[in-house]
């Protein structure tokens, strides 16, 4: 992967590196893209495309609120969405310098360097060789030698990690302290050693939690604190990324939350959903034509990808799927989307004219008629007792 990132993106740095001071350090940290590319805006609203930047670059965080975030790269800055990125510390590891060093610009000790002091902190991304590791800081990647550099913290990894410990929930979001402070550990034990406290209303990363327990990152650095002393954060749309929740119930909620349909029309959707994939982003159908949650056949298919690439979502992922969905139901099926919204009765019944509707006019599949009302009995027999209520 890391060779990937590194023809990305670090081909266009310069010489020198600023490993020793970082403009507002407190508050930014790095991050890369971990979608496909990236639209950056120049309005915090995600107006006005300034360009894209490729998968896996590495850029500055400034701040972040509601899902934007207001990042730097080469200089210049803009805005983006917060889901296209994902933070350098979730692949790199933290490493200090162990004495007075040199970073290099590239894998060779002719390159242009920059001294840095022992005890200097930075992410370790790879080893380019037995003695050669790649390291990165404040959004600049740098080459030093391996002696020169060890973990951080290396005691407290061996205690504990989300990897080891039993019944840890995986997950992605960001919570808010709530209490006066938030004392943070190098494991999930008050005995093991603190590495300090959060005040009220800091914001963090929640990569896991289980047993009262949360791992939290802030700023590159990791550790764990009381789940009870955070609140989760929700975005309008957090929901789309939430691994707690199935593929069926993030659906129902978009279909209510973003194309404000009623429930019935939602359990008509999701019972062709059910049929078509059960829900799988990844189904392929029609001997490799047909992809996607809703088997979008063809030139739908090309539509799902041109779609995702103009508005910078993966057409792989739910998220960018069920965008999709919607705008073609507006742009190309609005006769279908026109039903669902003024002639579907919140009742079973309801749930039965919006699968029907939805399968012999948006899905089409062969044998239409007959396969619409399989489709209608299930969405009133099954899902409506499911969410109708």
């Amino acid at each position: 992967m890391f060779r990937i990132l590194r023809r990305a993106c670090f081909a266009a740095l310069t010489l020198l590196f600023v490993f020793l001071v970082s403009a507002s350090a407190d508050a930014s940290f790095s991050a890369y893209v971990k979608a496909d590319k990236a639209v950056v805006y120049s309005s915090e609203f995600l107006s006005g495309v300034l360009g894209t930047l490729p998968n896996k670059t590495i850029v500055t965080v400034l701040e972040y609120d509601e899902g934007v975030a207001k990042i730097s790269y080469k200089g210049k800055t803009g805005y983006v969405r917060v889901r296209d990125f994902a933070t350098v510390s979730s692949i790199g590891t933290m490493v200090e310098a162990v004495r007075d060093c040199k970073v290099y610009a590239k894998p060779s000790y002719s390159s242009s360097y920059t001294s840095i002091k022992k005890g200097t902190t930075m992410y370790l991304l790879q080893y380019e060789n037995s003695i050669c590791a790649m390291v990165e800081k404040n959004g600049n990647i740098g080459y030093i030698h391996a002696n020169d550099i060890k973990k951080v913290i290396e005691s407290a990894e061996k205690e504990e990690s989300p990897s080891s410990a039993s019944g840890i929930v995986y997950v992605n979001f960001q919570a808010r302290v709530k209490s006066a402070s938030v004392k943070v550990y190098a494991s999930s034990s008050t005995s093991s050693k603190s590495l300090g406290s959060i005040k009220k209303g800091t914001v963090v990363n929640v990569s896991a939690y289980g047993k009262g327990w949360a791992y939290i990152e802030l700023n590159g650095r990791k550790g764990y604190a009381k789940i009870s002393g955070f609140e989760r954060i929700y975005t309008q749309d957090s929901y789309l990324t939430d691994t707690t929740l199935t593929n069926e119930k993030i659906i129902y909620q978009f279909i209510i939350k973003e194309m404000k349909l009623n429930k019935a029309a939602a359990c008509g959707i999701i019972a062709n959903i059910k049929y078509e994939s059960g829900f799988r982003t990844d189904a392929l159908g029609d001997n490799g034509r047909s992809y996607g949650i809703c088997q979008w056949f063809d030139t739908r298919w090309n539509r799902l990808t041109t779609f995702c690439a103009t508005n910078g979502y993966n057409p792989d992922t739910l998220e960018g799927q069920l965008w999709f969905m919607k705008y073609e139901l507006e742009k190309h099926y609005p006769m279908v989307m026109n039903y669902l919204k003024n002639n579907v009765f919140e009742s079973a019944q309801g749930a039965y004219d919006a699968a029907w509707y939805f399968c012999y006019h948006y899905e089409g599949p062969a044998n239409r008629s007959s396969v619409s009302k399989t489709r209608a009995n299930y969405a009133q027999n099954t899902v409506w007792e499911r969410y109708g209520n």
